[in-house]
């Protein structure tokens, strides 16, 4: 392998690993999620933040060629896991859940595009001669483009709960949810054993590291779900 390759593989390594400010397998349960049921559908948007996050921290910085395209693969199938959770309801007769599903699931999608051409245009690169530079210059635009996908899922993230509220005839929000406390309370663990107790006080990392997308969507949900302004359905 040539200094040149090797300078490439390395550019390439960091740009994939910038921080961001089978279908059966996807699925936890064999009975289909009844898609107007606000609960349902936190649980399975938590469910598919829980899969974005898991690929979007498969790809290492020390990785080698192998292993680097490799990981851009399972992300691939970790990010269709997640949107392939929320299909269903984006079908929904809901006023909110279509949108927000339709939005994850899109989002989900450009993720893939996005991973499928990072590999091919790696691998194209090695195979033509004095391409590294221009191929440098395409993965860069690729990485910031996936980080600005990801950035729009913490926007997903807050309107999603608008999907638990409940509104009034004039439109305006009542200051109810649409679930029981013991839904709440189940969300609410959903998101700590997805996430790790941390999300509770929100999610820091070491000085100059960023919180992964993915984390930072969860946060949303939790702090929503904790705010004692909003009474559950029961209450």
């Amino acid at each position: 392998m040539t200094l040149r390759t090797v300078v490439f593989l390395a550019a390439v390594a960091c740009l994939l690993t910038m921080p961001i400010s089978a279908e059966g397998a996807c699925l936890t349960s064999p009975e289909p999620p009844d898609r107007n049921n606000p609960h349902q559908f936190v649980g399975a948007f938590i469910e598919s933040l829980e899969w974005g996050k898991q690929g979007s921290s498969r790809v290492r910085p020390d990785a080698s060629l192998g292993d680097l395209l490799l990981q851009l693969k399972l992300a691939q199938e970790d990010y269709r896991c997640a949107a392939t959770i929320l299909e269903s309801f984006a079908e929904s007769n809901d006023h909110f859940i279509p949108r927000v599903a339709t939005l994850a699931r899109d989002t989900y999608s450009a993720l893939i595009e996005f991973d499928r051409r990072l590999v091919t245009d790696t691998t194209a690169a090695l195979d033509t001669p004095g391409g590294l530079g221009s191929a440098i210059d395409r993965l860069r635009s690729l990485a910031a483009a996936k980080t600005e996908e990801w950035t729009g899922l913490n926007h997903i993230a807050a309107a999603s709960v608008y999907v638990l509220v409940k509104f009034g005839k004039n439109g305006a929000p009542t200051r109810r949810l649409r679930i029981t406390r013991s839904e709440r309370h189940e969300l609410l663990q959903k998101l700590e054993r997805a996430f790790g107790p941390g999300i509770r006080t929100g999610l820091r990392t070491a000085a100059g590291d960023a919180v992964n997308a993915a984390d930072g969507a969860a946060y949303l949900i939790h702090r929503f779900l904790t705010d004692r302004k909003w009474r559950a359905v029961d209450e």
